[in-house]
């Protein structure tokens, strides 16, 4: 009846916010509280629970107070130069909050309220499947985790609980065993998987897909054989490699087109909805193709997916590749662990950053001193 009233088309968003806002009031606000002033709803049970030691930040009246000089703060303690150089000390801040929230400070939080945190409704809905994200309960006062822990379901992170069948042992890591990219499985990208803890019905698995790979390097998900032990020669399709789709030690703004290492920008991938792209560009958000050794052609063919070019599976630089089968004996694992951790890392920071600079424009501003009101809460409108 409403979108009658006002004419809004169907498929228009009845409420929004931006990422940083999104993040803040969904995480954050549980300690820092909804005027950021360090008063959330669980202050009372960390200073308890922590016997006084440990308590959230006052964001209004330090990093980016005091009341009387807003952001005056900010600026004599990041303004390296001592210049009064506003974007340096924007630049210093911003890396500042998020290191704190990725574990720098050492106060530890007990893990009642990390799940309760992990726990906080998505605009009325819950996540699935918070206790299996990696690091979502850590006892640090890495209150990031939780970004961390939803990229780690993006790339995806190719580990598991158990550490036995990386990529299947759990189901938030795991690809349709029968890998035929049936839509219906809502198993690729695995991001989609029915048990992920993405939230479909609203915008939050995509801005959270674009907050893990928008600022991290571009990979190019290769898919392949499997043939699991005993399987009597039984073929499952599954992801067994990672590339940079372009060579980390290129030139990322203008990367040579005779690196071999580089995606070639005249060949396909797939992307995020099962559509051939020419090359890999930042739209595509769910790059992957198909390692065509040792598969069948008439599967290859049912498939659809797009081959590989041989030269980019023999030269490109590996993000991670599987250990079976046992092809590459050089393979340095620790290499691989190191970065899988760092492209989760990359958007972890963004999450931060996105609340810096929502607070930042926020606080200052009397006319947004107060939450704006929530998706429910029509009767605070003016």
């Amino acid at each position: 009846e409403w979108f009658d009233v006002v004419g809004a088309k169907p498929d228009a968003p009845v409420y929004m916010m931006a990422p940083g806002a999104f993040i803040f009031r969904h995480v954050c606000i549980n300690c820092h509280g909804p005027n950021a002033d360090g008063k959330g709803i669980q202050v009372d049970l960390l200073s308890a629970a922590s016997e006084g030691e440990a308590r959230p930040a006052n964001f209004r009246s330090g990093l980016f107070g005091p009341a009387e000089m807003p952001l005056s703060n900010l600026v004599a303690t990041f303004d390296i130069g001592g210049q009064g150089d506003k974007i340096a000390a924007d630049q210093w801040a911003s890396r500042y909050m998020a290191w704190m929230a990725l574990g720098g400070t050492l106060k530890r939080i007990p893990q009642d309220i990390l799940h309760l945190v992990a726990a906080t409704p998505i605009f009325g809905q819950k996540r699935v499947g918070i206790d299996s994200l990696p690091g979502a309960t850590d006892p640090t006062g890495n209150m990031l985790n939780l970004a961390k822990g939803l990229c780690a379901i993006v790339l995806p992170a190719p580990t598991s609980p158990s550490g036995t069948d990386p990529l299947l042992d759990q189901h938030i890591y795991a690809f349709d065993s029968n890998s035929t990219f049936d839509s219906s499985t809502k198993s690729y990208p695995p991001y989609t998987h029915a048990g992920s803890p993405f939230i479909s019905t609203t915008y939050d698995r995509e801005m959270w897909v674009h907050l893990c790979s928008d600022f991290s390097p571009q990979i190019v998900r290769v898919y392949g054989a499997f043939f699991p032990e005993g399987s009597e020669g039984q073929q499952d399709i599954r992801l067994r490699q990672m590339y940079y789709a372009i060579d980390p030690a290129d030139d990322q703004l203008q990367p040579r087109a005779d690196n071999p290492a580089n995606f070639p920008a005249d060949q396909f991938v797939w992307d995020q909805t099962k559509t051939p792209q020419k090359g890999v560009t930042r739209k595509n958000l769910y790059p992957a193709c198909m390692d065509q050794s040792q598969i069948k052609p008439a599967k290859l063919a049912a498939l659809g997916m797009p081959v590989c070019p041989q030269a980019f599976i023999d030269n490109g630089k590996p993000l991670w590749r599987a250990s079976n089968p046992p092809r590459w004996p050089k393979d340095n694992q620790t290499t691989f662990d190191l970065a899988v951790q760092t492209w989760k890392l990359r958007g972890g920071i963004a999450a931060g950053m996105a609340v810096f600079s929502y607070l930042e424009q926020r606080i200052p501003d009397a006319t947004m001193a107060q939450l704006p009101p929530y998706y429910d809460q029509c009767e605070q409108l003016p």
